[in-house]
């Protein structure tokens, strides 16, 4: 009898009891994240700014500039018959081009170049669907070729290995080795003959994490009192001369990180006249980490700066979904 009434005990009325408090606190819980979340927590910049956009801002006109989606294939490229699903949509959603940075998807063909290209690469007749299909949903496809940093998909191969500005990492090319630029523009004509429509081509030169490392390029630097800053300039001069000289209404896009570094004069008079930055940024509070000293640095530089907005993770690498409050500040 006594052990009866324990098992009642147990799951009787306290058992009810336990079920009820558990249901108010999920309701609690439910409400609090519904309707008393806490709102991102600005700077008082962001603040000033963010409370002129409390209401719906509409243009008297629509926005005349250009639309352009980064479409990356490394690591997990897009099958070319998703193209005619994906470009239309692109297109009624208000997009006037697509940037498309190949990387080893691209079907190098020269001597200098066979190897390059991953076994399941696009081919001639792939990148021309592309540009037909663009053609067709009018986009424009702005091809973007790593000249600088980021061109791992060449430095792992061991014919490239020499080329490496640190030997351990096929992250850099080096600037100053005599082979680096002839294999640039090579891969540059091959892109640029393969998308006769394009009116843009961007050369990325983005986080070039190792400049100035190697034997050659810290000689080089000594005896021309060069500092990596004009270093790095002289590198990317190069590219964009030999750019214009071949392809003179070709306009030349370009990261801007490694930009920000420099000082006013440095830029002025690093004769940038063919190059168009691209601002890129991926943080909580863009206003607030890159500041309106660059905005006016880049304005006395450049007659024309594009920006390029984060489509997921710039509030948090491990969020599942983004800050609307953040994401709208940053847009606006």
């Amino acid at each position: 009898m006594k052990k009866l009434y324990f098992l009642n005990a147990i799951t009787g009325k306290p058992l009810k009891i336990y079920l009820v408090f558990v249901t108010v606190l999920f309701v609690l819980f439910i409400m609090y994240f519904t309707y008393f979340k806490p709102k991102p927590v600005l700077s008082k910049p962001a603040r000033q700014i963010f409370d002129d956009y409390k209401h719906p801002v509409h243009r008297e006109s629509p926005f005349e500039g250009a639309k352009i989606v980064h479409i990356d294939l490394k690591g997990a490229p897009l099958r070319v018959s998703y193209y005619k699903t994906l470009f239309p949509l692109l297109s009624k959603l208000g997009a006037s081009g697509v940037l498309m940075e190949y990387e080893d998807m691209f079907p190098y063909n020269s001597r200098l170049l066979k190897n390059i290209s991953a076994l399941n690469a696009y081919t001639y007749e792939d990148i021309k669907y592309i540009n037909d299909l663009a053609h067709q949903n009018r986009l424009e496809v702005i091809p973007l070729l790593q000249t600088f940093g980021h061109l791992e998909f060449l430095l792992k191969l061991e014919e490239f290995r020499d080329l490496r500005e640190v030997p351990d990492y096929p992250q850099v090319i080096c600037p100053t080795h005599e082979k680096t630029m002839d294999l640039l523009m090579e891969m540059i004509d091959q892109v640029v003959d393969s998308h006769p429509r394009s009116k843009t081509i961007h050369i990325g030169a983005d986080e070039v994490y190792y400049l100035g490392f190697c034997d050659r390029c810290a000689n080089i630097m000594t005896k021309f009192n060069l500092s990596k800053n004009m270093l790095f300039l002289e590198h990317v001069n190069g590219i964009t001369r030999r750019v214009h000289k071949k392809y003179p209404d070709l306009k030349i896009l370009m990261w801007d990180d490694e930009f920000r570094s420099f000082s006013l004069k440095e830029l002025k008079n690093g004769d940038l006249r063919y190059i168009q930055p691209v601002v890129w940024k991926y943080s909580k509070d863009v206003y607030e980490e890159l500041g309106p000293s660059l905005w006016d640095m880049y304005s006395d530089v450049f007659p024309n700066v594009w920006v390029a907005s984060a489509f997921k993770g710039a509030t948090g690498i491990v969020l599942l979904q983004q800050s609307s409050g953040w994401k709208y500040f940053n847009y606006k």
